[in-house]
């Protein structure tokens, strides 16, 4: 989502998997773009996790109340 026909996109959501994922372009494993260079692009991307976590707002409330910390973050605000 978010891509072109025949691109993924990439979401690095730790300090280890930014680490992992610069050497692996590095090492040419990787052709990349900014997202903000392709459409559809982040603002699709940005649109459809805001509709989904509107759509869960109830499993987010609920969340809030258990696990470490006592909540699950939502990556995407």
């Amino acid at each position: 989502m978010g891509s072109p026909d025949g691109w993924s996109t990439v979401f690095v959501r730790s300090k280890k998997g930014d680490d992992i994922w610069a050497k692996s372009v590095a090492a040419g494993c990787f052709e990349t773009k900014a997202i903000d260079s392709v459409k559809p692009g982040l603002e699709l991307v940005t649109k459809l996790a805001n509709e989904k976590i509107g759509k869960n707002q109830k499993t987010v409330d609920e969340r809030k109340t258990f696990g470490v910390g006592k909540g699950l973050r939502i990556p995407y605000i």
